[in-house]
């Protein structure tokens, strides 16, 4: 599966689930802004926006995206009818606003809390999928996929597998954590780092734990699980 498919699936997924809200600055695990959204999921997907680029907030995605690969096409698209996007393509209203295209005229965004405070999409618009509109937009931003992650790429080569499935679903289905699906977890994992909080730390913590660490799994990444990554990392670095 391409990291622009599995960016894209994420925010589906998000949406419609109701666990996931609108929160101002939020950068989940459940509620997110409507730039934050977006970022998280490309994060997730492997394309480090905001490790590396340096993606916080809507007002500075572009310069984060484009430093990760991302081209600006906003010249090849006609904001006013869609006519030109691609399922993938990030929106942006740089002072305002950012969804994601996600095909057959639609977009999917983190829109607004309409005034609710509890956690969560209490009433189905706080986090949705919706006909496309321009809000309008300024910039138009397209991750250009590598050709490994081109669906018809072995289409001659491989005539008994199916080009668009992904190869974690060609594994054998035993419903045992072997290496092979350890491996698979772990390359979804998002980058966390000091002042994180959420499910990715509490995972992070009690892996440390397990090779000899003795932190509190509270999922709240501060001074101490830092430390301790500093001193996995100094190992590896010694190691190889």
């Amino acid at each position: 599966m391409s990291k622009v498919e599995k960016a894209t699936k994420i925010l589906e997924m998000e949406a419609n689930d109701n666990r996931y809200g609108y929160l101002w600055g939020g950068w989940g695990p459940y509620d997110f802004d409507c730039g934050h959204a977006v970022i998280d999921a490309w994060e997730k997907a492997g394309v480090p926006v905001k490790s590396y680029g340096g993606a916080a907030w809507t007002g500075n995605m572009r310069e984060a995206f484009l430093k990760c690969g991302f081209k600006d096409v906003t010249n090849t698209v006609n904001l006013s009818s869609g006519v030109g996007l691609k399922r993938g393509d990030v929106l942006i209203n740089r002072d305002l606003h950012a969804a994601q295209f996600i095909g057959n005229n639609k977009l999917v965004h983190a829109r607004s809390s309409e005034g609710n405070e509890i956690s969560g999409d209490q009433n189905g618009r706080e986090f949705l999928i919706q006909t496309y509109f321009n809000y309008p937009w300024n910039q138009v931003l397209r991750y250009p996929e590598e050709a490994k992650d081109d669906p018809d790429k072995d289409k001659d080569k491989d005539k008994d597998k199916e080009a668009t499935v992904d190869e974690f679903e060609l594994q054998k289905l035993n419903g045992i954590c072997d290496p092979e699906t350890w491996k698979e977890l772990i390359e979804r994992m998002p980058t966390v780092q000091n002042g994180d909080v959420g499910w990715a730390v509490t995972a992070l913590q009690a892996m440390l734990n397990y090779l000899g660490n003795d932190l509190d799994v509270d999922g709240e990444f501060g001074p101490l699980t830092e430390g301790a990554v500093y001193m996995f990392q100094n190992h590896l670095i010694e190691k190889s």
